[in-house]
């Protein structure tokens, strides 16, 4: 039987994570998960013929950075529904929209 053991200088297997495996290691939703990489608080996915997958480094450094800092950025609070006309005036007078 051959031993499946690594030996020190051999490097762990590499694996791919889906947002599926990501959310689950972060224990928050798919979901969230590309909610925060459409924002950039988490890094881009790398395209495979299997669908958008994060290597392991990248997940290394999301769980270096973590004990989740980055999943626990303050969002603006912003009012509920459309904006009213005279905001949306008022924001393109400042130089916004």
């Amino acid at each position: 039987m051959p031993n499946h053991a690594l030996s020190p200088n051999e490097a762990p297997p590499r694996q791919m994570y889906s947002y599926s495996s990501l959310a689950g290691l972060l224990d928050i939703s798919p979901k969230t998960v590309r909610n925060h990489v459409w924002k950039g608080t988490l890094p881009r996915p790398v395209s495979t013929k299997w669908g958008p997958r994060f290597s392991q480094a990248q997940v290394d450094d999301i769980l270096r950075q973590a004990i989740n800092p980055i999943l626990s950025v303050p969002t603006v609070k912003r009012r509920r529904g459309r904006p009213s006309i005279a905001e949306t005036q008022a924001q393109r007078r400042k130089g916004g929209v």
